[in-house]
């Protein structure tokens, strides 16, 4: 009779190990562009809002903003890239419309492309500029 040989290095064990290192590395590939977009996503939200109720001049506003991403440590867009416009007489609308571009070691893959559209709406307040 053959006892179980558990704790045994096989097959099962290889792949689930493979699995886990794939997974991870793409976790250390994707996590830090969504991560990137969170924060785009914010301060687009607060500029808009600035517009609105804070600051009249667009031009403060894109130099406040334009800081907030340098603060923010972003790469991936400017402060020009970021459209403002108003849309009725008490609406403002903020948007970007960006590309990442992930590349992979040794081009074993194409790079992937990802594209994101964030646009913000913010009211005017009764009191705002």
């Amino acid at each position: 009779m053959r006892k179980n040989q558990s704790g045994r290095f096989n097959l099962l064990t290889l792949f689930i190990l493979l699995l886990l290192v794939v997974a991870g590395y793409a976790g250390k590939l994707y996590i830090p562009v969504y991560i990137e977009k969170s924060r785009i996503s914010r301060l687009v939200k607060q500029a808009a809002n600035q517009w609105a109720n804070v600051t009249p001049s667009l031009d403060e506003v894109k130099k406040q903003l334009e800081y907030n991403l340098e603060v923010a440590q972003v790469t991936s867009i400017t402060a020009q890239d970021v459209n403002f416009a108003r849309t009725r007489d008490n609406e403002v609308q903020a948007w970007v419309d960006y590309e990442v571009e992930i590349t992979y070691p040794y081009d074993i893959l194409e790079p992937t492309v990802l594209t994101f559209s964030i646009t913000h709406t913010a009211e005017q307040s009764v009191f705002g500029g």
